[in-house]
């Protein structure tokens, strides 16, 4: 762990290789007994439930805290996760597209739980010992926790902040863990598509059409699968005939 002066508000930085998150996040999942056995969503309300052992909570955040922030972590003293929230607007919205943002703010708030509440523990400790952390300078970090923008609304170049990166890329390991996703994508563009008839040939997969069918396989955004599957898959996809 590091200690640069732009860590906003945090005394340190852990670094986190995305295989760390990959592998927290699976360890994770399987303990609690929430790894399908094949491709299927992952059941994150319940993975909040039983992780954290408290159940996600709706309330008005955008008049809490500011217009856009759709999720929320709250840690205690000891860096242990005291609630999570998600705009009580998705709790109304009962269509898929609502239910699909349901399901991304509470494992990026998830991912959040997972990684960062030494940072939380450590800064309680600060100040215990009489040191200034001055959480104020340091947008969409509360006293105790997060408050989190969905990406455009407002905020800057907040998803760029460290720690929502890694809270992001914890979001993707838990929604679309990649022993789920890697034999998925591989049994699908295994499958030979129907000749042009006109050529002769047969066209390789299209990026947009695998990430369709891993969204609804595992009931997350197409914006969320392609970029999951660019990151996991970017050769894969570009050299199909390596298959």
């Amino acid at each position: 762990m590091s200690n640069e002066p732009n860590n906003c508000p945090f005394l340190s930085e852990p670094f986190f290789h995305e295989n760390k998150i990959e592998r927290i996040c699976t360890e994770a999942l399987v303990e609690h007994e929430l790894m399908p056995d094949e491709p299927s969503p992952i059941r994150i309300d319940r993975f909040i439930e039983k992780q954290f052992d408290l159940a996600i909570e709706y309330d008005d955040l955008q008049k809490r805290f500011d217009r856009g922030v759709m999720g929320a972590c709250k840690f205690n003293r000891d860096g242990s996760v005291a609630r999570i929230f998600v705009d009580i607007s998705l709790e109304e919205d009962e269509s898929r597209l609502g239910e699909k943002r349901f399901r991304s703010t509470s494992a990026h708030e998830g991912g959040h739980g997972l990684l960062h509440g030494p940072l939380f523990a450590e800064m309680f400790q600060a100040e215990d010992d009489g040191k200034l952390v001055n959480v104020g300078r340091c947008e969409g970090v509360t006293t105790d926790g997060f408050a989190c923008r969905t990406i455009g609304q407002g905020g800057g170049g907040r998803r760029y902040d460290w720690w929502e990166v890694q809270a992001n890329k914890a979001m993707a390991a838990l929604l679309l863990p990649r022993r789920l996703v890697d034999p998925y994508v591989r049994e699908i563009m295994a499958i030979q598509l129907p000749k042009i008839a006109w050529t002769g040939k047969r066209p390789d997969w299209e990026l947009r059409d695998v990430a369709g069918m891993v969204a609804d396989k595992f009931d997350v955004s197409i914006s969320m699968a392609t970029y999951r599957i660019q990151e996991l898959h970017e050769s894969l996809i570009n050299e199909p005939n390596l298959l």
